[in-house]
């Protein structure tokens, strides 16, 4: 892409099912996360839990989780 004009023009929206999807799937990572750190258990090493939980907060923000603005959204599992 050259351009931010470009990169606009070719954006497509998610349908709300596939946003659903991939929200339950990042909330069940993070879960993992903080069950093994709450549990004393090892993490899961197929997790990146830094970036889980930006996700998390991320898909958060876009569900309108709350309705908090995004520097009130919370992670919780």
């Amino acid at each position: 892409m050259k351009s931010t004009s470009d990169f606009i023009q070719k954006c497509q929206l998610r349908n709300e099912c596939e946003i659903e999807d991939e929200y339950e799937k990042v909330f069940d990572a993070h879960w993992k996360v903080r069950d093994a750190r709450l549990h004393k258990k090892a993490k899961p090493k197929d997790i990146d839990s830094g970036i889980v939980m930006e996700r998390h907060h991320g898909f958060n923000y876009v569900i309108g989780y709350c309705g908090l603005p995004w520097d009130e959204i919370t992670t919780d599992t």
